[in-house]
């Protein structure tokens, strides 16, 4: 058994930082290694996911071609032989599935442990391991919740690795129910990174992706949003279920306020938020799609009354229908008011 006295890590890294930020994600964890016990969490590379949905959805070879060249980099180091085989006989054989959604969680599941191979390939000292072998969920194909009592008895394994010297590369976003692979949701790598955290009783989470932190507004839309260093557990489950994506609503849920969730970025490791009690009580402005338009959420104190239908109310937010033709000009009206009036 490893000494508990060692501080444990869950690190997940984003499809664009194992795709683009590769090297920058493995000498990230390289350097939390020397003191502490890490367990990396990866999604799939980047574009995989949607190409593997519509290889599920459509058969087309032409998309098998893509996730070859979404690999190609790698491919000379680790091959995808093996899984392009698997692809292809998973297709042909579909009807030997469950259901529609079971058949196209095994496809998915693919990107994922491709993903994790690479990254523990690179790191030299990592071992990739499939949630398959680890990580137990419900039976809700899609969209699967983790058991964690199963779980908790499956995590020995990791405890061998770190034993040996090594560093788990797990799987995100997939795990098991019965003999058939299941998925978690999209951006359910976060998910799989929170509930191993509880489990392992790690010291912390670190969610690193493309941005330094959570924003008070989306920052590809309004370019003078601003980092929100502290938020608190109830805030961002909260943003998370009205539309923000800097973290998954089913991660917040598993964590249960007990391990601090610290947001950061790849590229230059720099660390933006933290999500544990304490709050800065900045506003925050979520969107989230409708068929129709967006549903635009405000969270914080004093929130302004506008011109727009209500579609809900809590006790510190309120969401609004705004049409997709106005939503951009809408929300940096909304963040100037907010953050500057």
């Amino acid at each position: 058994m490893i000494h508990k006295q060692i501080p444990r890590i869950v690190i997940k890294f984003g499809g664009t930082s194992v795709r683009y930020f590769l090297r920058e994600a493995v000498g990230f964890v390289k350097s939390l290694s020397e003191r502490n016990l890490v367990t990396v969490v990866v999604s799939a590379l980047s574009e995989a996911t949607d190409t593997l949905l519509s290889f599920a959805l459509t058969g087309d070879a032409a998309y098998l071609e893509k996730f070859v060249d979404i690999h190609e980099k790698y491919a000379e180091e680790v091959g995808i032989e093996k899984e392009l085989r698997e692809l292809k006989w998973v297709r042909e054989h579909r009807r030997l599935y469950p259901c529609r959604r079971s058949y196209v969680d095994h496809i998915l599941s693919i990107g994922e442990r491709v993903s994790s191979r690479i990254f523990a390939n690179l790191l030299e000292s990592g071992v990739a391991v499939d949630a398959y072998e680890i990580i137990i969920t419900d039976g809700n194909f899609g969209d699967a919740k983790i058991v964690l009592g199963e779980t908790a008895r499956r995590l020995g394994r990791l405890e061998k690795i770190w034993e040996s010297g090594g560093i788990p590369v797990v799987t995100g976003f997939t795990g098991r129910y019965g003999g058939y692979r299941t998925t978690l949701g999209r951006n359910g790598s976060d998910y799989t990174a929170t509930s191993l955290a509880y489990l392992l009783r790690a010291r912390k989470v670190l969610i690193m992706g493309e941005v330094e932190g959570i924003y008070t507004a989306d920052p590809y839309i309004v370019k003078d949003a601003r980092i929100i260093p502290f938020l608190s557990y109830r805030r961002a489950k909260i943003a998370s279920r009205l539309g923000m994506r800097a973290i998954h609503s089913k991660a917040l849920n598993t964590i249960k306020g007990e391990i601090p969730i610290v947001i950061g970025r790849t590229k230059d490791w720099r660390m933006g938020t933290m999500v544990d009690e304490l709050d800065m009580k900045m506003p925050l402005i979520t969107h989230k799609p409708l068929r129709d338009g967006y549903a635009l959420s405000i969270i914080g104190e004093d929130v302004p009354r506008m011109p727009h239908r209500k579609l809900a109310r809590g006790k510190d937010y309120i969401t609004y229908f705004v049409e997709r033709k106005n939503l951009e000009e809408t929300m940096r009206e909304i963040h100037g008011m907010m953050l500057y009036d």
